[in-house]
């Protein structure tokens, strides 16, 4: 829990405009909906980050083609630690109007995303190790922030 709140908050900083702003069209109350069969596309989506890959098959996942904008947003504001990453553009099926195929654009190559990586998590074990042991997560939360 704590690494993945220096995490966010790390990228907060980084790139605060991205996660800060919800996904147009939906409110407030609606900002935490992630249902389950998103998730189970996000671990294939996350798959192939980890691996590099230019796209990944989710057809299986049944995302509605009308929740693509909220959907790729929402994996973004999730995980902050693929910075380098951006859902390109999307395949869909006509007939069960869902997503079949997301397409992604990598910002670097693939030698400068490893040196990124590993200066962000850096960055991340930094924050940690300000906190000290036998806080709860509020007083973690406020030494982060400090």
């Amino acid at each position: 829990m704590t690494k993945r709140i220096a995490t966010v908050l790390l990228s907060l900083n980084i790139f605060l405009a991205t996660v800060l702003v919800a996904p147009v069209g939906v409110n407030a109350q609606q900002s935490d909906y992630f249902p389950n069969n998103w998730q189970d596309a996000e671990n294939i989506i996350l798959s192939a980050w980890d691996n590099y890959e230019e796209e990944a098959d989710i057809s299986k996942c049944n995302v509605l083609m009308s929740d693509c904008d909220v959907f790729c947003e929402r994996i973004s504001c999730r995980n902050p630690e693929y910075f380098y990453v951006n859902c390109n553009s999307v395949e869909y099926s006509n007939d069960q109007n869902t997503i079949s195929i997301v397409y992604f654009a990598y910002d670097y190559s693939i030698s400068e995303i490893l040196l990124m990586k590993e200066k962000f998590e850096q960055s991340v074990q930094a924050v940690l190790d300000l906190i000290p042991q036998g806080l709860d997560d509020i007083d973690k939360l406020l030494i982060i922030l400090q």
